[in-house]
Parts: C-alpha cells; sequence; structure tokens
C-alpha cells in the first residue's frame, strides 16, 4: 500500500465516529503510523487529502469509463454506486466549511466529465449555447448528487441516475447512449 493510502485508510477509520472539521492533521498522522512530514509531503492539509481520495475512489471512475466507451447512463450508475459507497467519507467532506470544500472540486469534475462526454458523442463545444447548455446540467447535477449524499444515498441509485438522465437538455439529449 502507497503512502498516501495509508493516510486515507486512518482518516476513514477516524471519519466513522468524527467529522472531517473535529479530525486534525496530527490524528490521521498518528492513527496512520507515518510521519508529519510524511502527510506534508503528499497533502497540504487534510481536505487535501479528502480531495485526493475521493479523486481516487470516485471521481476517477466515470473518466476511465469514457474511455471504455460505456453510455453515459452506465456510467451514473457506478458514479453513484460509488458515492454511495463511499458515503461516510462525502458526507463528512460535503459537511466541511472549509474554502477546499469538496462542492465545487465535484462540479469542475462534472463539468470537465461532461464536456468530454458529449464531445465524444458530436456535440459542438465551439458553440457558446452549447457549452452553456453543458455547464447548466453540470450544475444541476453536482447539485442534486450533493443533496442526495447529505441525506445519506436515502433514495436508490438508479432513480438518482434516471433523474439526471433526464436532466439532460433537448439539445444534447442525442449525444446521449
Amino acid at each position: 500500500m502507497n503512502t498516501r493510502r495509508f493516510f486515507g485508510r486512518a482518516l476513514k477509520e477516524l471519519l466513522a465516529s468524527r467529522s472531517i472539521d473535529e479530525i486534525t492533521v496530527h490524528e490521521i498522522v498518528v492513527h496512520s503510523g507515518l510521519s508529519k512530514s510524511s502527510f506534508y509531503n503528499h497533502f497540504t492539509d487534510k481536505y487535501d487529502l479528502v480531495t485526493w481520495m475521493h479523486l481516487e475512489d470516485v471521481c476517477s471512475l466515470p473518466f476511465k469509463m469514457l474511455e471504455e466507451e460505456k453510455s453515459y447512463r452506465e456510467i451514473l450508475d457506478v458514479l453513484l454506486q460509488a458515492h454511495k459507497d463511499n458515503r461516510l467519507l462525502s458526507v463528512n467532506a460535503l459537511r466541511s466549511r472549509d474554502y477546499n470544500s469538496l462542492k465545487g472540486y465535484l462540479y469542475k469534475l462534472t463539468l470537465d466529465f461532461n464536456l468530454r462526454y458529449y464531445e465524444l458523442h458530436g456535440a459542438d463545444l465551439d458553440d457558446w449555447e452549447t457549452r452553456e447548455l453543458i455547464a447548466i446540467q453540470s450544475k444541476g447535477c453536482t447539485a442534486c448528487v450533493i443533496r442526495w449524499i447529505k441525506r445519506e444515498c436515502d433514495t436508490p441509485v438508479e432513480r438518482i441516475a434516471d433523474i439526471i438522465f433526464r436532466s439532460a437538455p433537448a439539445e444534447l439529449r442525442a449525444c446521449l447512449r
């Protein structure tokens, strides 16, 4: 296991009983059995660790699936299930009031993914209106997923995926498969 994973595992274990805002870097370091200098060689703070964990465990999935030419709906199902499987981390990260919060990060990843997906499936990204429609859809998808995570994933994955899938603007539905 690499150093980053040791810190990630330590944080996940600590999150089982407390929120991210209540946990200190010192506690993560002690729990991991590694050094503080090692922590700061890899992360700027505990929120940077959370972001890395989310990227590794959840947010990298849709980009990998894009390369495998999976459908938008298949990607949604897998991504939402990964959020649900990692909901303890997600819920705590989203409750944070830190400026490095996961909210902005999730929107950026959603927008980047949607732009890439639609471009690969024929959308004209040089068209200003198309880019705006994708940005608006990405904002709405992100808000929906964040609300769902904060409710501790209380709605079935398939239902959330269906709502997000149906939210695609009419002008872009031809790109969805």
